[in-house]
């Protein structure tokens, strides 16, 4: 049995792109251009003509290639990397992804400055709806379409759809010129794209549209308008690359700020636990907030962190035996030491055997959280949630007073530093913020629904015939739901391509499914009116034909 659908008629609209001269050409339509302007006129208006806002965003200049100038000698590059099976991997591929990732850290030397940012981020929700809409064709179930799209609607808004957590690698390096800087910094992003394939992760390289969409999404968090950005609209207006990414105002507080029509605070965390589980990032991020977790980097050459280390080996000796000759003193056994110095001794003596024998490096580190809300009483709710989560870890959140300016921009994916708070930290301690739960499948364009994920709680989409490979096999006890999770699949083909379904099936059980689509049925049995000439069949048939008799000739003999 089968049916063939028609193919739907498709318009091709092609714009021919208007050239000004002695100005270049604009790809922005005459709507987005009238989006752009009622936004900049905002914010004039919010800052009385001046652009402080703007100074806020601590960045000279954005180069096309993604290169970003921060200070007059000091650049640098982001690449974003995606999500793997971690999860839901066994204890040894664990080990496998934390060992790699742990490499991909120790990529960095002394010279370079990185920051990991991991961000939960508004997306276009009129966007989001728009890929899963299906549009109407000539046939009769248009009516059948559009309730299968409302049901795909309140699918995806009910799931993290509506967020993306997004994460970015930041690095940085001193330079004089942009041309030296910008030749080192794609030596070292790929590298860092390397390490990250190593163990089945994708990275990519953001151009300066692309950095300059995040940063937008960073300093707006409740703006329904998408991002509108063009090069060479921004040359014919005279504008500057913070003009399309900053906020309407920006008001700074003792403890928080206000952020446009939205309310934001950023704290320090800092950890009190010897030992951090694997879990600590994702305890963050799966509250579907606007949360952002930042950790600047600061890697210390190997030979001044042993150094270092071993200074600070010296030091706790030394309050080891200020304690012993007090306790000779007052007369007692100068072997029972307080139980911190036995502490710090250990942890210290282990590192250095790490720092010498294992492949550890040191770091100054730099941790902080930022939270977006819609209200200050929201606001006060998530802090208290974050305070929780921290607790929870064995961590303690502290207030940055007087200091969100500084801090807000330095959770900006820049590699710009003006935290005062920062401690040390070895490179599996680093890793421990391990920012990968599981791997997401959600194709843009025609796509098949195939349910949500349990883990992350977003839609799954995929259109098989783009993935590697496009032969699919269902497999479940009994009661699980094959049959119906194949009726669904065919029901999303049919309404959402014009491709030809083609169905064997000995036990009849689709029929009613190719009725009500108005499909064609074709029943091969010895009382059955339909039969098969084997003098029509083409040579190219008959692979198809001794399948079909696999299948069908056991039935056959059973009946």
């Amino acid at each position: 049995m089968g049916f063939r659908k028609r193919n739907a008629k498709r318009s091709d609209n092609r714009s021919s792109a208007k050239v000004i001269m002695g100005k270049p050409a604009s790809q922005l339509s005459k709507e987005e251009k009238k989006i752009l302007s009622a936004r900049m006129a905002e914010i004039r208006s919010e800052n009385g003509g001046k652009n402080t806002v703007q100074n806020t965003i601590p960045f000279l200049c954005m180069y096309q290639d993604g290169v970003c100038q921060v200070s007059e000698n000091f650049f640098s590059l982001t690449v974003q990397f995606y999500d793997a099976n971690y999860s839901i991997s066994e204890f040894d591929e664990q080990n496998n992804i934390f060992s790699k990732y742990c490499d991909v850290i120790n990529l960095f030397d002394n010279t370079i400055k990185f920051q990991l940012t991991f961000e939960n981020q508004n997306r276009s929700k009129a966007k989001l709806v728009k890929t899963v809409q299906i549009p109407e064709q000539d046939d009769d179930f248009n009516s059948i379409r559009k309730e299968y799209s409302e049901m795909l609607t309140d699918k995806l808004l009910k799931g993290s759809n509506g967020q993306s957590a997004r994460k970015f690698l930041t690095f940085g390096i001193e330079s004089t010129s942009y041309k030296a800087a910008r030749a080192k910094l794609m030596s070292i992003k790929n590298d860092v794209i390397k390490g990250f394939k190593a163990f089945g992760v994708e990275a990519e390289l953001l151009d300066g549209r692309q950095r300059l969409e995040a940063l937008y999404y960073a300093l707006n968090p409740y703006r329904n308008s998408p991002f509108l950005f063009d090069w060479d609209e921004m040359l014919r207006a005279g504008m500057d690359t913070k003009d399309f990414i900053c906020p309407p105002s920006l008001k700074f507080n003792k403890a928080d700020f206000e952020i446009g029509n939205a309310y934001g605070a950023v704290w320090g965390m800092n950890i009190l636990a010897g030992e951090l589980p694997d879990e600590i990032l994702k305890d963050f991020l799966e509250m579907q907030n606007l949360f952002c977790v930042n950790i600047h980097v600061d890697p210390l050459d190997q030979i001044d962190a042993l150094k270092f280390v071993k200074k600070k080996l010296t030091n706790v000796e030394q309050m080891k035996i200020d304690e012993q000759k007090k306790a000779s003193q007052s007369g007692y056994d100068p072997d029972i030491l307080p139980p911190a110095i036995k502490m710090y001794i250990e942890d210290i003596e282990k590192l250095l055997g790490d720092l010498n024998s294992k492949n550890e490096r040191l770091f100054h580190i730099s941790i902080s959280l930022r939270a977006y809300a819609k209200s200050k009483k929201e606001l006060k709710l998530l802090s208290e949630m974050l305070k929780r989560t921290c607790q929870k870890n064995n961590c303690i959140m502290f207030p940055y007073d007087y200091r969100q300016e500084q801090t807000l921009v330095s959770t900006l994916p820049l590699g710009y530093n003006e935290i005062p708070v920062r401690r040390e930290m070895h490179t599996s301690g680093i890793a421990i913020f391990v920012p990968f739960t599981t791997k997401e499948l959600f194709q843009d364009g025609q796509a098949t629904y195939y349910g949500i994920n349990t883990l992350s709680g977003n839609m799954i989409r995929a259109n098989r015939s783009r993935l590697k490979n496009p032969n699919g096999l269902i497999l479940g006890t009994p009661g699980a739901g094959k049959s119906f999770s194949v009726k669904r699949e065919i029901l999303d083909c049919f309404l959402t391509t014009v491709d030809d379904i083609i169905i064997c099936d000995p036990e009849g059980e689709y029929f009613p499914l190719v009725s009500a689509l108005h499909g064609q049925l074709i029943r091969i049995a010895s009382n059955s009116e339909q039969h098969i000439n084997p003098m029509d069949i083409a040579i190219d048939d008959y692979m198809f034909l001794i399948l079909l008799a696999i299948v069908l000739v056991p039935v056959l003999e059973n009946k």
